[in-house]
């Protein structure tokens, strides 16, 4: 491996005990893998494949304990997410689950004021 086309990341310990005892998994290895930076590399690009399209389009504008302000760029408009007392809710789609709620969940900073409301946080680990 030509070292100087790579860097060091740091990721919780307790993830890379994930990728460690997944890369000694038969999984892996059907899958190609023989090592824990190859399972990295595959789910940091993955994730950045799937949710570029949310970093084209939504930007968070302000956010609080009581509210989030998505700017919506492929609609024009400003979409509020409040919590209903059991979710959030998105005032533009009426819905608990919709793409402005799935792209605060994917934001860390907006993760630390939603995990209270039983989200998962950035440890994707689900708070009460």
């Amino acid at each position: 491996m030509d070292k100087t086309k790579w860097q060091s990341i740091m990721l919780p310990k307790e993830l890379v005990r994930d990728l460690e005892v997944f890369a000694e998994s038969g999984i892996a290895s059907s899958l190609g893998f023989t090592n824990k930076s190859q399972l990295a590399a595959f789910a940091i690009r993955d994730f950045l494949t799937k949710y570029s399209e949310y970093l084209e389009i939504y930007q968070i504008a302000d956010y609080s304990e009581e509210k989030i302000t998505v700017i919506d760029h492929g609609e024009n408009q400003i979409v509020t997410l409040k919590h209903d007392g059991k979710f959030l809710r998105c005032d533009k789609d009426k819905s608990n689950y919709c793409e402005h709620i799935k792209f605060v969940l994917i934001c860390p900073a907006v993760l630390k004021t939603v995990k209270k409301f039983g989200y998962p946080d950035e440890n994707n680990e689900h708070r009460t």
